[in-house]
C-alpha cells in the first residue's frame, strides 16, 4: 500500500474494527465540499447495506433525540451530507452519544433488518 497518512491509518483501523477484516485497498477520493448547504431536515434514522464475511446485510440505526444529525444537500448532483449530531462510528456501527459524552449502546445491536 505504500506510505500511509495518519488519516488513512485511522480509517483503516475503523474499517478493520467495523468490517472485521482487512481492507482490500485504500482508495483516495476527491471531495468537493460546498461552502453552503441546504438543510433538508434531521435524520431520525439511517439504513445502510454492508457485508460481513460473504453476507450482505441491511442495518438501520434510529438516532436518539438530541443525537440526530441534519441531512443536507449541496448544489451539485450526488451531494448529500450528514452534518452535526452526537454519534460516533465504532465497531458496532453508528452509536449515539448522550449529553455527557457517554456512548448509548443499543441493546438490539447486531439484529439484522434484512438478509439477501
Amino acid at each position: 500500500m505504500g506510505k500511509l497518512t495518519k488519516q488513512q491509518e485511522e480509517v483503516i483501523k475503523l474499517f478493520r474494527n467495523f468490517r472485521e477484516r482487512e481492507p482490500g485497498r485504500v482508495k483516495h477520493v476527491e471531495l468537493d465540499i460546498p461552502k453552503s448547504l441546504m438543510v433538508m431536515g434531521t435524520l431520525d434514522m439511517i439504513g445502510y447495506r454492508t457485508s460481513h464475511g460473504r453476507r450482505s446485510v441491511v442495518y438501520t440505526h434510529d438516532f436518539q433525540p438530541g443525537s440526530r444529525p441534519m441531512l443536507c444537500a449541496g448544489p451539485e448532483d450526488n451531494q448529500l451530507f450528514i452534518i452535526g449530531g452526537r454519534y460516533r462510528v465504532t465497531e458496532q456501527g453508528i452509536v449515539d452519544i448522550d449529553a455527557r459524552g457517554r456512548l448509548m449502546l443499543d441493546p438490539d445491536h447486531g439484529k439484522e433488518d434484512d438478509e439477501e
